[in-house]
This record gives structure tokens, C-alpha cells and sequence, in this order.
């Protein structure tokens, strides 16, 4: 199986969530923890930390504006996507190549797996791909799993004919990965 990044996708929209950034500003400031978890990491004194608030909250701000947050979070995290029409012609126009190769098709369910893969033990989630006009807008400190559908899991209408289901792989792996399981395994 192949875990990708994001960014290898053809969609430059796909796992490109929007935040909130004045309801992340409010929520980040709700959590001085943070902040003082921060100025530690930087090595600030307690006095540092004050003074550089402010500047750690533009920092934030324009991280949050850019994309560079997002990337940050979701950065590393491997996604395998399958389809469930293996017989979709576009999808062999799109994936294969020169329109030559097999399908595999697997058994799931809808509890998270645990599953070796390159004698690692992987907990795998696997999920539909939503479609949606309205892509979903987020703040940041969002957790669960409202915050991974609308990160991975939402995609433009256009992409409908997919009929996507996505595995994740919450390790930050990703390239190739020997499933050892045969269970999985339908055909």
C-alpha cells in the first residue's frame, strides 16, 4: 500500500483547510499554557515570554494566514487512497499505468485497525471521502474527529466520480508499506 503526502495529490485544494484565524486567535489566547509552553521551548524567562506575547501572537496569526500552520499539523501524516468502483475508467485513465494493472480489493470495517506494516505496529483509520461545495472552515485547537474529516476527508463535488475511501496513517509514515495482514485481503 502507498501513504502519501498531500501535496503528491493532483487535487492543489485537497487538505488545504481554511481557519478561522480570529476564533484560533481567541482560542490560543484562552490557553496561556500554550504561550508559556512555547516561551519554554524558546528558552524565554518568564519576563521574555510577556514582552514577546504580542509577537508570538502576529507570529501565530500570519502562520495560520500562510498555510504553515496547517502544514505543520498535518504535515506528515501518510494517506492511501482507494476508490470503490474499481471498474471506474477514469480512475485506470487517471492512476495506472498506461492503463495496465490489477485491482486489489480489500474487507473493511468501521473500526480503526491495528495492522503491521514493515514490522511497525500502524494503527490505520479508514474513512469515505465527503463531497462537498462548502469546505469546511476550522479553528485551531479543533480535535477529533470533525477536525480529521474536515482536514482529509472533504473534497470539491468534481471529485465525485472517485467514490474515494481514505486510510490514514496517523504515524507519520508514509511511502511504501508491506501489508502483512490477509484478512484484509478479498481479492
Amino acid at each position: 500500500m502507498k501513504f502519501s503526502h498531500h501535496s503528491e495529490f493532483n487535487d492543489p485544494f485537497d487538505c488545504k483547510t481554511v481557519y478561522d484565524i480570529e476564533k484560533s486567535i481567541a482560542y490560543l489566547k484562552s490557553r496561556p499554557d500554550l504561550f508559556k509552553e512555547a516561551g519554554r521551548r524558546l528558552k524565554l524567562s518568564p519576563a521574555q515570554r510577556l514582552s514577546k506575547r504580542k509577537q508570538m501572537e502576529h507570529g501565530i496569526k500570519r502562520s495560520l494566514k500562510s498555510g504553515e500552520f496547517r502544514d505543520g499539523v498535518i504535515g506528515e501524516v501518510g494517506i492511501c487512497c482507494l476508490t470503490k468502483k474499481p471498474d471506474n475508467i477514469l480512475m485506470w485513465s487517471h492512476y495506472a499505468e498506461n492503463h495496465e494493472g490489477f485491482v486489489v480489493e480489500f474487507t473493511v470495517d468501521d473500526s480503526p485497525q491495528n495492522i503491521y506494516m514493515n514490522n511497525v505496529e500502524e494503527l490505520l483509520f479508514g474513512w469515505d471521502v465527503e463531497y462537498t461545495k462548502d469546505m469546511p472552515i476550522i479553528t485551531a485547537g479543533e480535535r477529533g474527529f470533525n477536525a480529521v474529516k474536515d482536514v482529509f476527508l472533504m473534497k470539491s463535488p468534481d471529485w465525485s466520480y472517485e467514490a474515494e475511501y481514505r486510510v490514514l496513517s496517523m504515524k507519520k509514515v508514509q511511502g511504501f508499506m508491506l501489508l502483512t495482514r490477509s484478512e484484509f485481503l478479498r481479492s
